[in-house]
């Protein structure tokens, strides 16, 4: 290949590549997006910020996938207002939805104490604690980040839902069996007594 050609190649590459679209921008708040929807009830603590942040978002996609180059600035601007407001969910939402799910996953622990989980699934169960007690020495730490508040508690409760959802589903199995069993039982006493009935008519 010879000079000429590579320098055609490369100022190629360098107008597909900045093409003036917010493309990182874009990047970096969708992640921020993917986060507070992870967390589904965050968002209602700071519901107004969040619709801004969303139609800001909105607006700057169609941009983007459209690659509207003429509206590279206006994109830009609008991922800028739209990470500003999903800031402002978290900076908001976060306390509040700490303490919700602190409870939440408080309930879920119980759920799963009550179902016996931590005897059909006595090392998932050790595993589920050891998430909580993590959570919870965040939660009672003096001075807290709520991020990783949040996410600690979100992970001790989904494990310890799995454990209640899975055990649930053994002792569900285990009664259907059983009224099988019980289903035959009753068919079978009713064809002792049926044939019983023929005999006596028979004597």
């Amino acid at each position: 290949m010879n000079v000429k050609v590579a320098f055609t190649l490369f100022l190629t590459f360098l107008v597909i590549s900045c093409d003036g679209l917010p493309r990182k921008e874009y990047e970096r708040v969708t992640k921020l997006r993917e986060t507070i929807n992870k967390y589904e009830e965050l968002k209602t603590f700071a519901q107004n910020d969040f619709d801004i942040a969303e139609q800001g978002y909105a607006e700057a996609e169609i941009i983007i996938k459209e690659e509207n180059k003429d509206e590279a600035q206006r994109a830009k601007e609008l991922l800028l207002t739209a990470e500003t407001n999903y800031n402002l969910v978290f900076e908001k939402g976060l306390p509040p939805y700490a303490e919700l799910l602190k409870k939440q996953t408080d309930d879920s622990m119980t759920n799963a104490q009550f179902i016996k989980a931590n005897v059909m699934y006595n090392d998932e169960y050790n595993k589920a604690n050891a998430a909580y007690d993590k959570a919870i020495a965040l939660y009672n730490a003096e001075t807290k980040d709520y991020k990783v508040l949040v996410d600690s508690l979100y992970i001790a409760k989904d494990a310890y839902t799995t454990l209640y959802n899975k055990t649930k589903e053994q002792f569900d199995r285990s009664d259907e069996a059983l009224n099988r069993v019980k289903e035959r039982l009753a068919e079978l006493e009713a064809m002792i007594k049926e044939l019983e009935s023929l005999e006596q008519a028979t004597n």
